[in-house]
This record gives C-alpha cells, structure tokens and sequence, in this order.
C-alpha cells in the first residue's frame, strides 16, 4: 500500500472541499486536484485506482455534507443517539453521492494510448459524474460542484451562459490533469510543451471571453427598484415560537423600506397558508404601508395537498409558485406521508413554470431547487425577466451551507443573464447582476434591508436555449472509452491511467 497515493489523493479532497465551501480563492482551483490526478497517474491497476478515487470522493463530500451533523441538534432524541443518527446521515449521502460521482471515472483506469488525450478524457468523465449526481434526486445531491470554486473570479464564469456551469468544471479539470501531464514528464519536451501552451490558451481564451461579455454586453429592459428583508432568527425559533401575526417578524422592516417596487421575503416567511384571515389582514396593511408589490414564502393548500410555496401579492392580484423539488425528510418522507415528527408531507408540484407577478415575471427557486439549474433555466425560458430564490438556511447557523448556497445563485445569474434577488431567513440575502456580481449583500446572523435597482430582461442566453445537451458528447465519449476497455478484457495485463 503506497502511503504517499492515497494521502496526495485525501490532500485534494481536502483543499477542493475548502476552496468551494470555505473560502474564496478560486486560482487554487486550477491546481487543488494535481495531488489526486497525479495519484491515479501511478496507480497499479483497477483496484488501486478504485482505492484512491474512492478515498478522494468520499472524503470530499463527507465534508461538503458536514452540516449535516447539526441534524444532531434537532432530533428529539437523546444526545448520543442524535450524534450517531446525523453521523450516518451524512456518511450515507456522502457515499452515495460519491458513488455516482465515481462511476463514470472508472472507464479511465486503463485508457492510457494519449497521454494528453487521457487528461481531457478524465476530465470530461469527471464532468460527466457531476452531471449525473444531479440527475440522481434524492439519491444524489449536487450540493457541491468544482464549479463553485471559481465563484469569486468573475471574468472565467462567464462561459456558463454558453455552456452552463458544468462546462466550468469541465475546463477546470483539464487544466488541473494537463498540469499532472507536465509534471510526470520532462520538463523541457513535446508534451510538456504541449500541455503548456493547452493551459494557456484555455485560460486566456476563457477569460477574455469573459471580459469581453462583461464589457461590452448591454441591458435593455425595465427597471425595477428591488428590496430584501431578512431577520435573524434560527429555524427552531420561527417555528417553536409561531406568532400571532403572520407578518409580525417583518413589521418593522417593512415599514422602513421607500421607494420600492417590489418587496422579497424568504421561504416560509410567512408561516400560514395562503388564503388565511390574517394573512390578508396582514398583507393589506404591508402593501397600503409600503405601495410595493410583495413577494414572500407561505404555504398553500389545494385539494387536500399542501405546498410549500411562494407569492406575490398586489391590491389586484395574488400569483402563486409552487414547489417542485423538496428536500428529503424535511419536506416529505421517502416512507410515507408523514414526516419522521409526525407532520404530513408536503407535496411535489407537477410541472415547473415562472412566477406571474404584477411587476415581473420571476424564474423562482425555492431554497434546494436553486442547486439545480434546470429548474430556473426552464423558466427563464418561459420568459422569466428576473430570479428569485428564496430560502431559509437557519437550520444549519454556524456552518459553510450559507456560503455555499449562495454560490449556487451566482451561477444561475450566470448562466442565464438575469439579475437575482436572494432573501434567506437569518442570512445570507443578496442582490445579484447577471455578470455573478453581487450588488448588495446581508451577512449570515444579521437583520436588516438591502435594496438595490435592477433590469427586467428578456435576452436568452445560448445555455438557457440549449441547456446541458452537449453532455451527450461526453456521454458518446464514455461509451467509446468503455468499449475501448471492453476490447481488452482478452489481454491479461491492466493499463494503469498515465496522463
């Protein structure tokens, strides 16, 4: 057992957790996977290089789901007990997301007729996995993407609205695998060389494309003077200690906000349903107090089902979004209707379309639909002019699902050139440009307002339009490389991955 393999694979894991869900630093990105890839590199066949893939993978979302263990916390449990019941919650959805992630990766193990070729082939399998941990609801949660860790370096994200964010990872580890390739030749040779100028060029090219779009792009559309109000106050409180007026947390606030035409509040703001006595009361003294349409989080009931749901309200109108991928064991259990306290399940809307308020159209995303961009993108489609995402990260305070989630937002603004307004309960709300810029910002564990004036658009990005289907040609790529390895099985030796 090589020590120095498995601790440079565990290395990556660690760095790449870090960067994408601590800090902001995205040049490391381009470098954090060498010490894995380099690994796989000297890998001695098939169970070596499932040895150290797995190490890697498991490692790096058991700590990108570490805020898992506050679940301990909100068990009504005893307290061992509760410690225990997170820790295998988090090891299970970590394992299993690892799992998928890894699949596609596999093929590579013995791949190794071009080395340079290899490296863009391991990337594009990798990219593959990611696409497919997002496919995979509730098995696979794709919480966290390469792609996040580059949040922050604003030029080099702007290929997503060509390609989407998974196309980010994509260039991203095939800079990290070309330098694997430089590393593990000559220093001074063709392919050196070669993977020199590749990184470069992929570089360069990304970047003042970016620069490029941010420069010269111009937005012609509607304004509209947008405000957030966000309290601090965790999960356990706002509903332990339910208020007798449903809009009561937000009073104050509300009432201080001038100017605006359109008012955002989190998910669940608002912890009645639609359509209750004083919630009417309460929402026609907010709009008579402020003159700005209202958009907020609240439940609504039909036909016996209840959703968890967000909603604009005016004077003449009230429109309604409902829910459509909920959050395993939170918002429904995988056993049945009711949830493990015994409340019923929420239920899943049918089919995904914008927010039809008086002001805009709004391509909403309540809290964990935001992680996946299909769900905004095919609003944007339907014509949403803005984003909203409304969400209530309060019941994990304390930990890197704040940060984390937010950066989600900046690649949906990304991707579909579209301003976005975030309004989370006790943190962290933002205003954010199409360019993943954010224009104002409240911290986790603050109250307060922000405001800031925004563009209703109507421009469609190349990504909006197309979506992920250039994901077939790695999926083609994966089914030559699979066949390749299959035309080996007759051979006796394993190739080991060598980029």
């Amino acid at each position: 057992m090589n020590i120095k393999l498995y601790s440079s694979a565990a290395l990556s894991a660690v760095i790449l957790f870090f960067i994408t869900c601590v800090f902001t630093c995205p040049i490391i990105s381009f470098i954090a996977l060498i010490p894995f890839l380099y690994s796989l590199s000297r890998s001695t066949g098939l169970f070596s290089y499932i040895k150290i893939s797995s190490l890697f993978f498991v490692i790096y979302y058991f700590l990108s789901f570490s805020f898992l263990l506050k679940l301990s916390e909100l068990i009504y449990l005893p307290e061992v007990i509760g410690t225990i019941v997170s820790f295998l919650a988090t090891a299970i959805t970590a394992l299993l997301t690892a799992a998928i992630h890894m699949l596609p990766t596999i093929v590579m193990y013995r791949f190794s007729k071009h080395r340079i070729f290899d490296a863009i082939c391991y990337a594009a399998m990798f990219t593959l996995g990611e696409f497919f941990v997002g496919l995979m609801l509730p098995v696979g949660v794709p919480i966290v993407t390469v792609s996040l860790s580059l949040v922050g370096l604003t030029p080099f994200l702007q290929s997503a609205s060509l390609l989407g964010s998974l196309f980010l990872t994509l260039i991203t580890v095939i800079i990290n695998a070309l330098f694997v390739s430089i590393l593990s030749s000559r220093l001074i040779s063709m392919k050196s060389l070669t993977s020199a100028v590749l990184i470069i060029l992929i570089f360069l090219f990304n970047t003042i494309f970016g620069v490029i779009r941010i420069n010269s792009y111009k937005s012609f559309g509607e304004s509209l003077n947008v405000s957030v109000a966000q309290i601090n106050k965790s999960g356990l409180a706002k509903w332990s200690h339910q208020s007798s007026s449903p809009l009561s947390d937000y009073k104050t606030l509300i009432e201080g906000i001038k100017n605006a035409d359109m008012i955002f509040l989190p998910e669940t703001a608002i912890t009645y349903s639609l359509g209750d006595s004083q919630v009417t009361g309460d929402i026609n003294e907010a709009l008579k107090s402020t003159g700005a349409e209202i958009v907020s989080g609240i439940f609504y009931h039909e036909n016996n089902r209840s959703y968890n749901a967000y909603c604009s309200f005016t004077d003449d109108k009230t429109a309604v979004y409902l829910k459509r991928i909920l959050v395993p064991f939170g918002e429904f259990s995988l056993f049945g209707d009711k949830l493990f306290d015994g409340t019923d399940s929420l239920s899943s809307a049918q089919s995904i379309s914008p927010l039809y308020a008086e002001n805009a159209t709004i391509a909403a995303a309540i809290c964990i639909e935001s992680i996946y961009p299909k769900v905004i993108r095919k609003q944007v489609k339907q014509g949403g002019e803005i984003i909203a995402v409304p969400t209530n990260d309060s019941w994990f305070p304390g930990t890197h699902l704040q940060r984390l989630h937010l950066k989600h937002s900046v690649l949906r603004s990304v991707e579909n050139s579209r301003y976005l307004v975030r309004s989370a309960n006790s943190g962290i709300s933002a205003v954010i440009s199409p360019f993943g810029e954010k224009l104002a910002e409240i911290p986790e564990g603050q109250s307060g307002v922000i405001s800031a004036q925004i563009l209703k658009l109507n421009r469609k990005t190349p990504y909006t339009v197309l979506g992920n289907t250039w994901i077939l040609i790695l999926v083609a790529l994966f089914l030559y490389i699979a066949f390749f390895n299959l035309k080996q099985t007759g051979r006796i030796r394993l190739f080991k991955l060598d980029f």
